[in-house]
């Protein structure tokens, strides 16, 4: 929509040229994350990936593969007994301990982080605007699934 393709095209002095471990353009995939505060994705996990942010912050919460999920691979991590299935995940910021040995760290303009394929993750926006670009790594190779 207009609105979508004015937000990209605001961000891209801040997103190109592509980093060299991005899939190429005519790939097809690309993540632009226009949050607020307050919005979020729970525990989940998929391919490799990589996220730069562009504009506020978002706190992300980080668990290796190893941690088992509830069923299935789309199902939510469960640790020391307790799932966490939690679909916001700012939950973890006012009522809710994070799970036990998950890393936790803010991203601010400027971060990028790269997630390996099949860690858990889940995210919170901290600002009333949160815009990050980013996309699947070039080398598929990396993806990995337990």
């Amino acid at each position: 929509d207009g609105g979508t393709r004015a937000a990209v095209e605001a961000m891209r002095p801040d997103i190109e040229p592509l980093p060299a471990f991005a899939a190429a353009a005519d790939e097809q995939h690309a993540i632009i994350a226009m949050d607020g505060v307050g919005a979020s994705v729970g525990f989940h996990r998929h391919a490799a990936v990589w996220q730069t942010q562009v504009t506020g912050r978002k706190a992300w919460w980080l668990m290796p593969p190893s941690v088992h999920a509830v069923g299935d691979y789309r199902t939510p991590p469960i640790v020391d007994g307790q799932v966490y299935g939690n679909p916001n995940a700012c939950e973890l910021l006012l009522r809710r301990a994070p799970p036990p040995g998950a890393s936790v760290c803010v991203m601010e303009p400027g971060d990028t982080l790269i997630l390996p394929g099949a860690w858990w993750h889940a995210t919170c926006g901290l600002d009333l605007v949160t815009g990050a670009i980013g996309g699947w790594l070039a080398h598929h190779e990396f993806v990995t699934h337990t």
